[in-house]
């Protein structure tokens, strides 16, 4: 966990740095809830991307960058958790303070996804640590996370996804770009996993 602390105090600090900004520039009116949701939600897929595509990147092309990255998934995930967690938490500021509002800017899918999203969030966070990875076993404790990330992928696929494609806001099709290209590289990763050496794949098993 020291070596995690670093990234994760540094994730907290620039979001809260950034909501006191916003807040204290907009107050605690509708608009700059909405602005901490955005700017959290996107710092958090910022740091989800390279969570998503570690190991498939130290399948593809191994070496020290590679698996540098891999072995600072956890860091990334943690940090990713602060950032969604703050979103989240303007989520539901806005449900409380402007329940109509928020009616109006979601429907029932995208709750019900976001809920799921929020899940499998904590769920990963928690299991995160040496004692819970132990308790669960490292093929159930494989199986979590892997469910975990494709859940939060799914949700910023839809996200993203509607509001490139349906509603046709230009800003958020590079997001969607790096989500789609992230699941190309997952998916080339895992055909090559199919095909490797079975040598080769016990040495990268640890780390998928």
């Amino acid at each position: 966990m020291t070596r995690d602390r670093p990234l994760v105090l540094a994730t907290l600090g620039c979001v809260g740095a950034r909501t006191a900004f916003i807040l204290g520039r907009d107050g605690v009116t509708e608009a700059g809830i909405r602005r901490v949701l955005r700017d959290s939600a996107r710092l958090g897929f910022g740091l989800f991307l390279p969570v998503f595509v570690s190991s498939s990147l130290v399948t593809l092309w191994p070496g020290a960058l590679s698996r540098g990255l891999a072995a600072r998934q956890r860091a990334l995930g943690l940090s990713c958790a602060v950032a969604q967690l703050t979103a989240g938490a303007a989520i539901l500021a806005f449900r409380m303070r402007h329940p109509v509002h928020f009616r109006e800017a979601t429907y029932p899918l995208q709750r019900i996804g976001g809920l799921s999203g929020f899940l499998a969030l904590g769920v990963m966070s928690a299991t995160s640590f040496e004692p819970a990875k132990r308790a669960l076993g490292l093929r159930r404790w494989k199986r979590w996370h892997r469910v975990g990330l494709h859940v939060l992928a799914l949700n910023y696929l839809v996200s993203y996804g509607r509001r490139s494609v349906v509603n046709r806001e230009p800003f958020y099709m590079p997001f969607l770009g790096l989500l789609l290209s992230a699941m190309g590289l997952r998916a080339a990763a895992a055909m090559k996993r199919r095909t490797r050496t079975p040598g080769r794949g016990a040495l990268i098993a640890g780390i998928e």
